[in-house]
């Protein structure tokens, strides 16, 4: 397990794209991860420190798509399994 932060989005942020979009900007700062549907929010899992990750936090937040919304944003560290790739992960039910 190496150091990681999870930021889960709320808000309109299901059915608009948002989660293509996530994978772009996080591809665009080359960091690692997942991104998926979580209940009614986004789950994105970030590898390394949270330090790296304000700028991709921004840079998302200025790119959403047209209908997206985002109300709220919760970060929390986590430990998370390694990896070298940013992907998008299938919806947790």
């Amino acid at each position: 397990m190496v150091k990681g932060e999870h930021i889960r989005l709320r808000g309109v942020v299901q059915g608009v794209g948002f989660r293509m979009t996530v994978e772009r900007v996080a591809r665009a700062h080359d960091l690692a991860g997942w991104v998926r549907n979580d209940g009614g929010d986004v789950l994105v899992a970030l590898v390394g420190e949270s330090a790296e990750h304000e700028a991709f936090l921004r840079a998302l937040l200025s790119a959403l798509p047209h209908r997206a919304r985002v109300d709220h944003v919760e970060r929390t560290p986590v430990e998370i399994a390694p990896t070298s790739d940013f992907q998008v992960v299938p919806t947790r039910r």
